[in-house]
C-alpha cells in the first residue's frame, strides 16, 4: 500500500500522475484546506484513482507535542508501518514532522518545482507566519526543508529544474517531470485526467502572446499591495509593452489584472499551469513569471521562457538603474562584470534590448555587496585602483552604501561621473499609480576621460506607460555635474560615520 500526499494542486496532480504510472493501490492524504476547495467532479476522479481519500490538519503540529502528533496520525492511517512506501508532498507541515519523529522512512517530495535545491524560497515564506514560527524551528532542526532528515529514502523532484544538486546524493534523486510524465498519458486519459480539474475547455489566446504566471505577493506577506501592482506595471513596460498578453493569476491572487492592463487577457479559471501547454489555442509565444516556481516545470516547452528570481522582489523599485546602468554598457559596446547585482534582471535587458555587436572591454556593474565592513570595501577600491585604462565600472548603490566611499581616498571621485535618472509623471489623473517620481543617480567609475565622457553623453529614454512614468537620464552642466558629486560625497560620508556611531554603541552595550 502506498500514501501520497498532497498539500497544494501541484502536489495533487503530481500524485495522480505517479498513482497512474506506478500501479499500486494507494491512499491520498489531503490537507483540509484544499478538499474543501475541489469541484465535485475532481473529487469524483480522486475516488476513481485512490482506494482511499483521507482529509488531514496541515497546523495540527504547530501547537500540539509530540505524543498528540502521533495520537492524531495514528488514527487516521492506523500502523504508518504497514505502508510500503509513503511519498511526503509538503515535508514541513504536519505530516512530514510526524514521519520525523517516528522515524519512519518516507520519500522527500519537493513542494514545487525546483524547490529541492531552493528550500530556503519556502522556508522564508513560513518564517513570515506568526503561527508557524516556533514550528518552524523544529522542521528546521529536522531537516524538513534541505532534505537532510534521515529517514528519507529517494528525493522526488524536476531534476530539470534544480540549481545545485551538490547536497543532495545522486543516487536517491528520483526524477518526476509533471508535463512530461502528462504529455505522456494517452490523449483519452490526459483529457479526462484535465476534465476532472477544469472540465471540457480550450482556452483561446492571441496568436504569439505571452502568458504571465502571477504570484500573491499581498497574501504571502512579500509586498504590500500597491508594490504588487507596481511590480506587474514595471515588468509589463519594460519586458512587454510590445506583445500580447494574457495574464494567469495565482488561485489567491485578487487583483484586478484586467483593469490595470486594458489590452491583455485574463483568465480566471483555475488550474494548475502546468496544464497550460495542453489547453491553450494556439499555443503561446512565451511563458513569463517573475518568480513563481510554476515556470519551471514549463522550460522547454515553449518558444521562449521568462523570468526574474526572488531577489527581484526586494530590488524591483531599483529597476530604473539597472536599466540606466545597461543601456550604459551596451552603448560602450562592453562586456559586463556583474558583482552584487540582479544578475538575471541585467541579462533580461540584454536578452530584450541588446545590440549584436562585438564586445570590447569590461563594465563591471557594481550593486549590493552585502557588507559595510573595511576589508569588503577594500576590496572594491582594490578593483578599481586594479582597473584596465579602457574598462569602466558603474555602481547601481541601491542600498546607498556607496561601497568605494573611503575618506582618505577622495582622489576616486575625480574619475567618477554622475549619470541623473529623472523621472516625470505622464497623466496626472492616472489611477493605481504607485511609483516614485523621485530622480535617481547611478555612477560611473573609469580612469579613461573619454569613456566617462561618452557615459554622459548616451542619452535613455523610456516611456512606461502603465507605470505611469517618463524615465529620462538628465544632460548636466559642467557645475551641475560637480554638485551632483558633492551631493554623493556628503551622502557618503554621512553613511559611514552613522555606521561608525552604532558600532561604537554596540561596543558599549
Amino acid at each position: 500500500m502506498i500514501i501520497y500526499e498532497a498539500v497544494s494542486t501541484y502536489h495533487l496532480l503530481r500524485a495522480l500522475l505517479h498513482c497512474k504510472k506506478n500501479k499500486k493501490d494507494s491512499i491520498l492524504l489531503i490537507a483540509q484546506i484544499r478538499i474543501h476547495l475541489l469541484g465535485e467532479e475532481l473529487k469524483k476522479y480522486l475516488n476513481e484513482n485512490f482506494l482511499k481519500v483521507i482529509s488531514y490538519d496541515i497546523s495540527y503540529a504547530n501547537k500540539k507535542n509530540d505524543k498528540a502528533v502521533k495520537k492524531y496520525f495514528q488514527s487516521l492511517l492506523g500502523n504508518i508501518k504497514k505502508y510500503e512506501t509513503i511519498y511526503c508532498g509538503c515535508p514541513h507541515f504536519a505530516f512530514g514532522y510526524y514521519l520525523s519523529i517516528t522515524n519512519t522512512p518516507f520519500v522527500f517530495c519537493e513542494d514545487a518545482a525546483g524547490i529541492l535545491t531552493r528550500p530556503e524560497i519556502i522556508k522564508n515564506l513560513n518564517d513570515e507566519i506568526e503561527l508557524r514560527k516556533e514550528f518552524n524551528k523544529k522542521c528546521i532542526e529536522h531537516g524538513l526543508y534541505d532534505g537532510n532528515n534521515k529517514n528519507i529514502v529517494n528525493y522526488f523532484c524536476n531534476l530539470t529544474a534544480q540549481c545545485d544538486l551538490k547536497n543532495i546524493p545522486k543516487e536517491k534523486i528520483v526524477d518526476f517531470d509533471v508535463v512530461k510524465e502528462l504529455s505522456l498519458l494517452p490523449e483519452l486519459e490526459r483529457k479526462e485526467l484535465i476534465s476532472a480539474f477544469i472540465g471540457d475547455i480550450k482556452i483561446n489566446c492571441p496568436k504569439d502572446s505571452s502568458v504571465i504566471l502571477t504570484q500573491y505577493f499581498t497574501g504571502h506577506q512579500i509586498l504590500t499591495f500597491e508594490a504588487q501592482i507596481l511590480v506587474y506595471q514595471l515588468v509589463v513596460d519594460y519586458f512587454f509593452s510590445d506583445v500580447k498578453l494574457v495574464f494567469k493569476p495565482h488561485p489567491d491572487d485578487i487583483l484586478y489584472y484586467k483593469k490595470l492592463f486594458p489590452q491583455s487577457e485574463v483568465i480566471r479559471q483555475v488550474f494548475p499551469s502546468e496544464f497550460i501547454p495542453f489547453i491553450f489555442d494556439p499555443k503561446p509565444k512565451c511563458v513569463a513569471t517573475v518568480s513563481s516556481t510554476g515556470i519551471y516545470n514549463l522550460r522547454g516547452h515553449f518558444e521562449e521562457c521568462f523570468e526574474l528570481d526572488v531577489d527581484f522582489e526586494k530590488r524591483f523599485p531599483f529597476i530604473h538603474r539597472y536599466y540606466a546602468a545597461f543601456r550604459i554598457y551596451d552603448a560602450l559596446k562592453m562586456n559586463v562584470n556583474k558583482i552584487g547585482c540582479n544578475d538575471i534582471l541585467l541579462e533580461q535587458f540584454e536578452n530584450k534590448y541588446g545590440a549584436s555587436t562585438e564586445k570590447q572591454n569590461t563594465a563591471c556593474v557594481i550593486d549590493d555587496i552585502k557588507s559595510e565592513e573595511e576589508e569588503d570595501r577594500n576590496k572594491i577600491i582594490s578593483l578599481l585602483d586594479n582597473l584596465n585604462p579602457n574598462d569602466c565600472a558603474i555602481f547601481i548603490n541601491s542600498t546607498g552604501d556607496f561601497c568605494w566611499y573611503d575618506y582618505f581616498r577622495k582622489d576616486l571621485w575625480q574619475n567618477i561621473v554622475p549619470v541623473v535618472i529623472q523621472k516625470s509623471v505622464i497623466n496626472p489623473k492616472k489611477e493605481d499609480f504607485y511609483a516614485s517620481p523621485d530622480e535617481e543617480v547611478i555612477y560611473v567609475y573609469s580612469k579613461n576621460k573619454e569613456i566617462l565622457n561618452m557615459a554622459k553623453e548616451i542619452h535613455i529614454e523610456k516611456d512606461l506607460t502603465n507605470t505611469n512614468l517618463k524615465v529620462t537620464t538628465a544632460e548636466l552642466s559642467h557645475e551641475q555635474e560637480r554638485i551632483k558629486i558633492l551631493e554623493g560625497m556628503l551622502a557618503a560620508t554621512e553613511r559611514r560615520l552613522l555606521l561608525y556611531i552604532n558600532k561604537e554603541n554596540e561596543t558599549e552595550k
